[in-house]
């Protein structure tokens, strides 16, 4: 076979062969080993925040001292393992196509929301535009397509106020407060969507903006969340 009858293969195929964004192993995007790995939050967790509990409670100590602004927020995983593996090629490669194994995951634990829109969590402008990605609204994206759900693209904009990676509870909260502004009216009722929840904080700050621009109920879905120490 001539090189011109060869089939069509992309340049970047040529490259940079297929290899497992969790794992590096040669393959597909996401390995059969990996993917059979993925800490996948399933139930009992608590109603409200979602993180994993021994029974199923309407708050945790966390929520019962502060009541979040969102109703009840849940994750596809935890973040350890193969899932904290394809957030780091998400976030610090900026590799966009970790937003359709995402919504995959997402789609299979989170029941199709009863919501109006869907907004996403905007990044910071100078870390969107180093990573050349923004994974919270092409995860929305990925999951209004599937669920038919419209997504507002231009609900709220991000005030940076620096990253919140190395920050513990208080310092996320405090960051948090004002980073956000929303900038157009709200439906009654929002599914907010971003890739990680850790304290909740920039959860919690987005859900109380929506609100004060219309919204009623704010939940939130995330590809994950971390596990609570303690």
């Amino acid at each position: 076979m001539t090189a011109c009858d060869a089939p069509d293969v992309a340049l970047a195929d040529l490259l940079t062969p297929s290899r497992c964004l969790a794992c590096r192993a040669p393959g597909p995007a996401l390995c059969a080993g990996c993917e059979a790995a993925l800490p996948r939050l399933r139930a009992p967790f608590c109603a409200l925040c979602g993180v994993p509990t021994e029974i199923v409670v309407p708050r945790c100590r966390d929520c019962a001292r502060r009541r979040p602004g969102f109703a009840a927020a849940r994750a596809a995983c935890l973040l350890e393992g193969p899932a904290a593996r394809l957030v780091r090629a998400w976030k610090d490669r900026g590799l966009a196509g970790v937003a359709t194994l995402a919504a995959a995951e997402v789609l299979a634990a989170v029941p199709p929301p009863a919501v109006d829109a869907l907004v996403s969590v905007p990044p910071a402008r100078v870390r969107a535009r180093r990573r050349g990605v923004d994974g919270p609204a092409a995860l929305a994206a990925l999951l209004g397509a599937a669920w038919g759900v419209p997504v507002v693209a231009d609900a709220l904009v991000r005030v940076d106020a620096g990253p919140q990676r190395q920050r513990g509870g208080a310092a996320r909260r405090s960051a948090a407060r004002g980073a956000f502004r929303g900038v157009a009216r709200c439906p009654p009722r929002v599914l907010l969507v971003d890739d990680v929840l850790t304290t909740g904080a920039t959860a919690d700050a987005c859900a109380r903006e929506l609100r004060r621009r219309g919204a009623a109920r704010v939940e939130v879905a995330v590809f994950a969340r971390t596990p609570r120490r303690g």
